[in-house]
Formats: C-alpha cells, sequence, structure tokens
C-alpha cells in the first residue's frame, strides 16, 4: 500500500514532495540548492527512480517512466510539473 511505503521512507501526510531524476547532476544540484535554502522539513524529496517516486507517479497518474520531468506534489495534493513546479518551489 502506498500510505505504508511512504511512511517507511518517513513522508508524512500532508509534505510537499518534489519527485525529480536522480540520475540528472542537474536534478540533483537542484535539489540541493532547495534543501540549502528552505526551512527544514518544508519539502521532502524522491527520487522518480526510487520506489517512492515510481509510488507516487502512479498514484498521480503519471507515467513512472518518464524521467523528463521535476513534480511537486503539494501538501493539499495539488500537482504541478516542469517550469510551474520550480516556480512554485522557489516562490
Amino acid at each position: 500500500e502506498l500510505d505504508a511505503l511512504l511512511h517507511d521512507k518517513g513522508f508524512r501526510q500532508g509534505d510537499r514532495v518534489v519527485l525529480y531524476d536522480g540520475v540528472c547532476n542537474m536534478c540533483n544540484g537542484w535539489v540541493r540548492f532547495i534543501a540549502n535554502r528552505s526551512r527544514e522539513d518544508e519539502f521532502k524529496f524522491a527520487a522518480l527512480q526510487g520506489q517512492a517516486g515510481q509510488a507516487l507517479m502512479r498514484t498521480l497518474g503519471r507515467d513512472p517512466s518518464d524521467m523528463s520531468t521535476l513534480v511537486l506534489v503539494e501538501s493539499d495534493g495539488r500537482v504541478h510539473v516542469r517550469t510551474e513546479a520550480v516556480l512554485r518551489v522557489v516562490a
């Protein structure tokens, strides 16, 4: 079950989650940039290649093999992708 998997990975209900390509150097740099400049626990991160990332992508109705995007899942469940996700993160 998704909730159990996410809980085991340290996610909680209402977390803002950034899904990113864990193999992409630019994406990893972006995640470090966000993590270093945001409040502690403001965002959780999951690589698209990981178990949690794959499960979240399926739950969101997105192709879990699509590594070409950055996804922000808001605490209320709204989903933003690509540029919109980046703008929401830095706002």
